[in-house]
C-alpha cells in the first residue's frame, strides 16, 4: 500500500492480524464518515519518515487501513484503506474491475505446463502479454530473458538455459494485471499505475530491445 504523505513509502505489513505494538493498546474509537473503527497506537516503524502512522481496526479487530499524520502537524493527514484487491489498496484506487476469469484460461497447454514445473512468478506468457504482479509494484521489472535455444522466457537469469538474451518491454506490449491467486483485473483509466510503467500503445511504436546475457543477473 503506497503512502500518500509520503511517494517512496510502501506500506508492506497490510495483512489483517493485530500489530504488535497494539496488542495492549487501549485504542480510541473514531469515526471517519460512516465507518466507525478503532485506532491504534503509533507505529514506531515510520517515525523516521516524519509520519505517525497509526493503524485502523473493526470490531473483531482486524485492520481495516491505516492514519498517516504528519508529526509536525496532526491536522494534515491522510486515511487509507483496505480494498478487495491489491491493486485497489496499493494505490487507493477503488475502481480496478475483475470478472474473476485467472490467467490459466489465456494460457497454451504448454504454457500451462510450465507454469506446474516452475516458480509461476517467473513465467512470461507465451501470448507475448507483459504480465505484472502485485510484488512488482515497488520495483518494476523493465525487462525478462529467453533462452534463444528453447525459447523459454523468464524474469530470472538463472533458470537453467545457457542461451539467454535480455529482452526490455516495448510500449505496444499489452499488459496483463494478475493478483497473487492469478485473477485479472483490469485498471481504472486514469490509475497511478500508468505513472510505473507506460500505457500500451498501438503496435508500430517502440519495438523490444534485446541484448546478450554475460553472466547470470536478477531483472530489475
Amino acid at each position: 500500500m503506497q503512502s500518500i504523505r509520503r511517494k517512496k513509502l510502501v506500506y508492506e505489513d497490510t495483512g489483517t492480524s493485530v500489530l504488535e505494538h497494539d496488542d495492549d493498546y487501549d485504542s480510541e474509537l473514531i469515526y471517519i464518515g460512516n465507518d466507525k473503527v478503532y485506532k491504534g497506537a503509533i507505529d514506531p516503524k515510520y517515525t523516521e519518515f516524519g509520519l505517525d502512522v497509526q493503524w485502523l481496526y473493526n470490531d473483531v479487530s482486524e485492520r481495516v487501513g491505516l492514519i498517516e499524520y504528519e508529526t509536525l502537524d496532526r491536522e494534515v493527514y491522510e486515511v487509507l484503506w483496505y480494498y478487495s484487491n491489491p491493486y485497489a489498496t496499493f494505490f487507493q484506487e477503488r475502481d480496478w474491475k475483475t470478472s474473476g476469469a485467472t490467467v490459466f484460461s489465456k494460457m497454451t497447454n504448454e504454457a500451462y505446463g510450465d507454469s506446474l514445473n516452475s516458480e509461476f512468478k517467473n513465467i512470461v506468457l507465451g501470448s507475448d502479454e507483459r504480465v505484472i504482479m502485485p510484488y512488482m509494484l515497488d520495483n518494476m521489472p523493465s525487462y525478462y530473458y529467453e533462452c534463444s535455444d528453447c525459447r523459454k522466457r523468464t524474469f530470472s537469469a538463472t533458470n537453467g538455459c545457457s542461451s539467454l538474451k535480455k529482452i526490455y518491454f516495448s510500449a505496444s506490449t499489452p499488459i496483463l494485471f494478475l493478483d497473487d491467486s492469478y485473477v485479472i483485473y483490469t485498471p481504472p483509466p486514469d490509475s497511478k499505475i500508468w505513472k510505473l510503467i507506460p500505457r500500451p500503445q498501438p503496435v508500430g511504436g517502440d519495438e523490444e530491445r534485446a541484448e546478450p546475457v554475460s553472466a547470470p543477473e536478477q531483472a530489475q
